[in-house]
């Protein structure tokens, strides 16, 4: 499998974790050029890549990428400011005011998403940082728009955790890890997930409790969702789930009597909780 680490060069949080892939991890400079700059590379295959461009807009340079993952590097900002280091799919479940196309959501991996994600969560334990982290996954939302299967891992949530290599070097190896989801011990049933908040306090747990692999999860502010785009949270991502968790207080009423209804006429499964 061909994965393509990404970061960008407007992104100080991108920067930081590209510079301890290339100090820590066994990237070495090569010859070739993507979108206009040296790329690293491992001797497993795994390729950094790095942009001008802020990622959330970069649809015309992942268009020029050749791979069968991309993980996108980046900085995660919240007005909160808290400590956070989280994973989460791409797209847009209604207009595209932050990169991507309107009610088009991108391909993932549920895999890639719950391998970043609890190797976060074991490299803060190993580093007694976990306290005061937040960790875990991101609802669905902003762009870019992609062909190829994508996911962000990002380090936040101010210019301090932004510029600090130790953090950035935890999110450089959870990004490694996300490229070699295929290597993962165990692979727990592949889910999507519908209704909650933007952080996912319902499906988050399910993850980071090693019980399901969640790709792409539609918030409550994303509703309400019709047939198509209930179809493709199950479609495009690649593990095809067949589950669905819903976040039963998580939704308005009318909301979740229509997607109990599209579910059982698209014939997929569901669990509240």
């Amino acid at each position: 499998m061909k994965c393509v680490i990404l970061c960008s060069a407007s992104d100080d949080a991108s920067i930081n974790i590209r510079d301890r892939l290339i100090e820590s991890f066994g990237f070495e400079e090569t010859d070739n050029v993507l979108l206009g700059r040296r790329i690293y590379s491992r001797a497993d295959g795994i390729i950094l890549a790095s942009i001008d461009s802020l990622h959330i807009y970069a649809d015309e340079e992942v268009e020029g990428i050749n791979a069968d993952l991309i993980v996108v590097a980046s900085r995660h900002v919240s007005e909160a400011g808290v400590k956070a280091m989280l994973a989460h799919p791409v797209g847009n479940w209604k207009e595209a005011q932050y990169g991507g196309r309107p009610r088009t959501i991108v391909r993932t991996s549920a895999y890639a998403i719950y391998a970043a994600v609890t190797k976060l969560k074991e490299l803060l334990e190993d580093n007694m940082l976990l306290e005061g982290t937040q960790v875990g996954m991101e609802a669905t939302h902003h762009g870019p728009y992609s062909k190829t299967p994508l996911l962000f891992v990002e380090l936040g949530s101010s210019e301090k955790e932004w510029r600090d290599e130790k953090l950035a070097e935890i999110v450089a190896e959870a990004c490694i890890a996300a490229c070699k989801y295929d290597k993962l011990s165990s692979k727990p049933e592949p889910a999507v997930g519908f209704g909650g908040g933007h952080y996912a306090p319902k499906f988050t747990p399910l993850v980071l409790d090693g019980e399901n692999a969640l790709g792409h999860i539609a918030p409550k502010y994303g509703f309400p969702l019709d047939k198509e785009l209930i179809k493709a949270a199950f479609e495009s991502t690649i593990e095809r789930p067949k589950l669905a968790y819903i976040d039963w207080k998580g939704l308005k009423s009318e909301d979740r009597q229509s997607l109990l209804k599209t579910l059982e006429e698209l014939g997929y499964e569901y669990m509240k909780i």
